[in-house]
Order: C-alpha cells, then sequence, then structure tokens
C-alpha cells in the first residue's frame, strides 16, 4: 500500500516557478487603487485595545483551522485560554486560488464581517500549490483588501501557510513568498511560519500525513496566540 505521507510531500517537489518583468509591472499598476483604498492614513495595521467585552476575532482559513477530522481545533483552543470569542469561519480545502468546490478564502468574507469583529485573522494558502505564484498574490490582494475595505475597523493580520517538514519544500516557500508580497503591498502585518517545527515532532500529524492530531492542534494554538499577541492582539 502506498504511503500516503511520501505521495502528499511530492506534491511539493516543485521548482520556484522563474518570475516574469511583464506580469511584475502589470501587477503592481493593478494593485495601486487597492493599495490606496487600504493603507489607513496614518496607522496601518491599527493596535487593538483591551476592552470589559471579549474581543472577537474572524478566523479565515482552509482546514488546518477548520480540522479534518478534527473535533479539537485551535480557534476554539485559543478562545478557551485567552477569552477571546472567536468566529472561525474556515472551509476544508480552501486557499487565495484553490476552492476544490467547497470555496476560497474570499468566499468567507460574508462570515468573516457579519458581527463586526474586532480583528480578523486570515491564515493558511497551503491548498495553493502549483497555482502561479503572481495568481496567488493577486487573488491575495483582492482577498485582504476587500477584508478591509469591509471592516475598515478591525485589525487584519496575515499569516502564510502552515507545514509540518523541515526543510521547506519549495512549493510550500514560493506561496510564503505570494502571500507575504501582497500583505506586504497592503502594509498589513504577515507572520511567516512555514519554517517553524512547530509540527515536527512525532504524533503531531495524522496518518494522512497532512492534517495535525489533537496534539498537533494544541500546539498550534499555543504558537498562533503568541505570534498574534506580538502583533499586537491583546488577551482579554
Amino acid at each position: 500500500m502506498p504511503d500516503r505521507r511520501a505521495a502528499r510531500s511530492s506534491r511539493f517537489r516543485l521548482g520556484r516557478p522563474a518570475a516574469n518583468a511583464a506580469v511584475a509591472v502589470a501587477l503592481v499598476a493593478a494593485v495601486a487603487l487597492v493599495v490606496a483604498a487600504v493603507v489607513r492614513d496614518n496607522d496601518p495595521t491599527p493596535t487593538v485595545t483591551a476592552v470589559d467585552t471579549p474581543l472577537k476575532i474572524s478566523v479565515v482559513g482552509d482546514s488546518y483551522s477548520r480540522g479534518l477530522p478534527d473535533t479539537v481545533v485551535w480557534p476554539a483552543l485559543a478562545a478557551e485560554s485567552t477569552g477571546w470569542s472567536v468566529n472561525n469561519v474556515s472551509i476544508f480545502s480552501a486557499g487565495y486560488v484553490a476552492t476544490d468546490g467547497n470555496g476560497s478564502f474570499a468566499d468567507q468574507i460574508d462570515a468573516a464581517v457579519a458581527d463586526n469583529p474586532d480583528v480578523v485573522f486570515v491564515v493558511g494558502g497551503i491548498n495553493d500549490v502549483g497555482k502561479p505564484p503572481e495568481l496567488i498574490t493577486q487573488r491575495a490582494i483582492d482577498t485582504l483588501g476587500e477584508l478591509a475595505r469591509r471592516v475598515p475597523r478591525a485589525k487584519l493580520v496575515v499569516m502564510g501557510p502552515i507545514w509540518h517538514e523541515i526543510p521547506v519544500p519549495e512549493a510550500a516557500a514560493v506561496i510564503d513568498d505570494s502571500v507575504r508580497a501582497a500583505a506586504e503591498m497592503l502594509r498589513l502585518p504577515y507572520l511567516s511560519v512555514v519554517g517553524e517545527d512547530w509540527l515536527v515532532p512525532e504524533g503531531m500529524i495524522q496518518e494522512d500525513g497532512i492534517h495535525p492530531t489533537e496534539a498537533g492542534q494544541r500546539v498550534l494554538a499555543q504558537q498562533i496566540v503568541a505570534s498574534l499577541e506580538q502583533t499586537g492582539v491583546p488577551f482579554v
């Protein structure tokens, strides 16, 4: 019987696509209006201050956040440990480009902004493996820009793809670079974690070779809460 972990890992043995100068110039021109609309005058990434009511955080993401088939997932664990009110709208197999018939990150926007959150946290992107880097960047700009327009007073934080192998597969690094470029263009805080060893130890990943175990989800909760705190997201 084939090793599913090996099969999945092989997806990431991809070379980094060569940059295309003409595409890059077009991309910069295309995002200029989006950047102007998103960037706040003197405070592009407002600091959220602690209040008496629970801090409302919407999580946009993929199955690392939704769980597959986990009954314990890091957003719920984070809420328990911090007092945050977490609205987890993540969709299986979602990405900035990828949908797999379920929906992309952009398809989560309505649910994410429905209760006027204090923080919108967009995390993931690994499902965009193999997609053109310039397309990932453009879709990320579109999605993050729309979120910023819909909830202009919320703090918007972006975390790149999470993975569980060191060294980092080249294709995962490409996604990380592509999403980082979008966040930087919009002057949003970006957390690059694809090279972290959070899920490397034994017992962190299920037998499918892809998704975190309950132990892995608990590690993610601890590490992600600490990462968010560094961007100015407070405990209640």
